[in-house]
């Protein structure tokens, strides 16, 4: 069976998104600190760091970025070859945390799948809040792909009169 990397949770993962998302994972082993032993959760993060090493653990999972201005911090990481990910900017919201986690979790666990245990790694994840985009643009984009205008696509593509006014399901 290949080495399966184990990631713990810290206490601001939710857990039950992690219960039901935790079945159809086969990158990693995922577990809330709270489930590896209660008394992580009162341990300040160097201390844990080691605690959760010693228990065979490969990374911390947390929404804490300002772990990453704390020396003390990037030792116990570099002491104990644990890797970090943090899902910076999600602020409190836990979702948007388990979102970005879970969209990078494949990449990042093949990645502390080859690299020696010995070696400590961070990933920053960010995601940006973008608002919504003009279709026309990318009509124009497709247009422009085809040689063509986005006028004369809409011409070839527009629904009729009778397509827009008639229920599709009804």
């Amino acid at each position: 069976m290949p080495f399966l990397p184990r990631f713990a949770l810290d206490q601001n993962f939710p857990t039950p998104i992690l219960n039901v998302v935790r079945r159809s994972i086969v990158e990693a082993e995922l577990k809330h600190i709270r489930e590896v032993d209660e008394r992580l959760s009162d341990l300040d993060d160097p201390p844990l760091i080691v605690a959760l090493a010693l228990r065979g653990f490969r990374a911390l999972v947390t929404s804490d970025a300002k772990m990453l201005s704390q020396p003390r911090v990037l030792s116990a990481l570099r002491q104990t070859g644990m890797a970090l990910v943090v899902t910076a900017e999600a602020g409190h919201d836990s979702i948007k945390a388990a979102g970005m986690f879970l969209t990078y979790l494949p990449f990042i666990a093949q990645q502390l799948s080859v690299i020696p245990t010995s070696q400590s790694r961070v990933w920053l994840l960010k995601v940006a809040n973008r608002g919504g985009v003009d279709p026309r643009s990318l009509l124009d984009q497709a247009a422009r792909h085809k040689n063509t205008t986005a006028q004369r696509l809409l011409d070839e593509h527009a629904l009729t009169d009778e397509e827009l006014s008639t229920d599709p399901i009804g």
